[in-house]
């Protein structure tokens, strides 16, 4: 049994090694630089599904993006929704593309809600109506 419950432990930890950077406050959004940030919240399926997508199929993809994740309920939650741009978040996971100008003015450039295909993400990333500004 021990064999047993040792190697779940060892699965679980390289299945879940490489995750998206949770941020805690607002200020730790980078300036002038597409982000992709997904809302989350713990113990949700889709949220993690979606993390993983992100992590295999996208990241390597657009090394130029920067990956962070929020939680549902944290500081930065709170912060983000009292910015009026994000709307109110219903969906988990609901993922964002954003910039923040060095004034710390943030910019939606496109809105997922819900679960998303890793392809859809991708046609949004390859848009340069959208990714440039």
């Amino acid at each position: 049994m021990l064999k047993y419950f040792a190697i779940v432990l060892v699965f679980m930890q390289i299945s879940y090694a490489e995750m998206l950077k949770v941020i805690d406050d607002i200020s730790e959004l980078p300036k002038e630089k597409n982000t992709l940030l997904m809302f989350s919240m713990q113990y949700c399926p889709y949220c993690n599904r979606q993390e993983s997508s992100i992590i295999k199929r996208i990241k390597p993809k657009f090394t130029e993006v920067t990956y962070l994740k929020v939680m549902k309920g944290s500081k930065a939650f709170d912060q983000l929704i009292k910015t009026g741009n994000f709307g109110e978040v219903e969906y988990f996971p609901t993922t964002f593309i954003l910039t923040v100008d060095p004034d710390g003015t943030i910019y939606v450039k496109y809105p997922f809600k819900g679960w998303q295909r890793s392809s859809a993400i991708i046609d949004i990333l390859n848009n340069k109506e959208i990714m440039e500004d």
